[in-house]
């Protein structure tokens, strides 16, 4: 499941696709977990990669390649990054405070 939720948000063809990749792992933070460490620590690492990704221009074109379909995929991504810090475990506190001074 998560592998097909961070294709999607890194490679999905359409913004839509890529926002619904977003939405579910937003959607997952509060789920219960066996490995809550784990689960907070790679929905941060895909979360960052894809505003890295998005912000440093990489492949700027297909379903990002509109400057208003960067703007609210970033939104999004960093919506849910904020959602991980305040819901998810207290190592994804730490990820988002790295992201913040990017």
């Amino acid at each position: 499941l998560y592998g097909a939720l961070f294709r999607a948000v890194h490679h999905g063809r359409t913004l839509e696709n890529r926002l619904g990749g977003v939405a579910a792992l937003e959607a997952l933070i509060g789920a219960p977990s066996a490995e809550p460490e784990g689960k907070g620590s790679k929905f941060a690492d895909v979360l960052s990669s894809a505003l890295r990704r998005c912000c440093e221009g990489d492949r700027p074109s297909g379903a990002l390649k509109e400057n208003d379909a960067r703007r609210e995929f970033v939104t999004r991504c960093a919506a849910a990054l904020g959602r991980l810090a305040r819901r998810g475990p207290a190592s994804s506190s730490a990820h988002v405070e790295v992201e913040v001074s990017r």
